[in-house]
């Protein structure tokens, strides 16, 4: 099957999806597909293989030629990509632009399959103010929150002390990778992190500070359409207090214990969770629910990633071997089961 890997993008995430994308590529290769890689700068351009890359030498060459490979506009690289027969797109994309239903879309519009989800579920999952509402909405288990929009830092404080109190954990709501994200413990340190939280987006998420485990759990659908939970990770970050960005991605900087050190009962919880936490946001090929545990089984839903990363430090790819899938395997599954372009609609009948 010839795909095309979307990698790069203009998110502050370039740089995982870097890694991300070529990780996929190997794995496609290796899965005996022509994979026939895409870079998408961070000035919203794009740079593509001249043709499908026929092993990991042909991949070294295609990066080391990156920069000096015409760049095309959006039209351009449609254009490439019904050139070069691309019979669905993988993207290996991470946070805004990429998880949120504008690649999506636009893949959608041009009639070519893609990996992950749809365009109402990558949206509604990249909005965590949305997560919210559909979560309660469904009577799943989730912190208290507030949408805070006013920039003066003193009026967002007296709306957080009226509602979900400190301490509390501000967020970006539609960034990713732990970007724009901070624990205010109390009044000063609330004052210091809302204003450049703020200005990511011109609205902040303030949501009740929950003290637990950290667990993760993947969700992938088979190709008969039955939703499958993989087996819990534990998560302890040893370079943060949290599972931020340097946790994640720092070599080191987290203990990933896969299954997670949970019992039997706890486990068929976070797996029913995580399961119902995917329908619940509409979400197509895959997922990974973000949770924390108060012992012994008070539950809290974080958030649903759409597109989780696939570095070879990336959570879902190691669940997913846990439960004997091999990282090709894997990526063979979502390039087969891809969702399918919008029918077009019949033209308008004229009298």
């Amino acid at each position: 099957m010839k795909c095309c890997i979307l990698f790069g993008g203009p998110s502050r995430e370039h740089d995982i999806s870097l890694k991300s994308g070529l990780n996929v590529t190997r794995a496609a290769l290796a899965a005996g597909h022509e994979p026939l890689p895409a870079f998408w700068t961070k000035d919203g351009l794009f740079r593509c293989a001249p043709g499908p890359i026929p092993d990991v030498a042909a991949l070294d060459e295609f990066l080391e030629r990156l920069n000096f490979l015409p760049e095309l506009d959006a039209g351009a690289f449609l254009g490439w990509c019904r050139g070069q027969g691309v019979e669905v797109v993988f993207p290996a994309l991470h946070g805004p632009w990429g998880e949120d239903g504008r690649v999506q879309g636009f893949f959608q519009v041009a009639g070519i399959p893609v990996v992950g989800q749809d365009v109402l579920g990558a949206a509604v999952s990249m909005d965590k103010l949305v997560t919210k509402a559909l979560l309660l909405a469904a009577g799943l288990p989730t912190a208290r929150h507030v949408e805070l929009t006013e920039a003066d830092p003193g009026e967002a404080l007296a709306r957080v002390r009226e509602t979900v109190k400190l301490p509390c954990v501000l967020k970006a709501p539609s960034e990713g990778s732990s970007f724009g994200i901070a624990i205010a413990s109390g009044e000063e340190r609330f004052l210091q992190e809302f204003p450049s939280i703020f200005a990511m987006e011109r609205r902040v998420m303030a949501e009740a500070f929950f003290q637990g485990r950290e667990l993760t759990c993947g969700v992938l659908r088979e190709a008969d359409g039955t939703l499958r939970a993989l087996p819990p990770t534990e998560i302890v970050p040893r370079v943060s207090v949290f599972f931020d960005f340097e946790a994640k991605y720092k070599p080191g900087g987290s203990d990933e214990i896969t299954p997670a050190r949970i019992t039997p009962a706890q486990t068929a919880r976070i797996q029913e969770l995580a399961v119902r936490t995917h329908q619940a946001l509409r979400l197509g090929q895959l997922s990974r629910v973000d949770f924390l545990l108060r012992e012994p089984d008070e539950w809290v839903i974080l958030e649903a990633n759409s597109l989780p990363g696939f570095t070879e430090q990336s959570l879902f790819p190691q669940a997913a071997a846990v439960a004997g899938i091999a990282f090709p395997s894997l990526i063979d599954q979502l390039l087969g089961t891809a969702i399918p372009a919008s029918p077009r609609p019949d033209p308008p009948r004229t009298r």
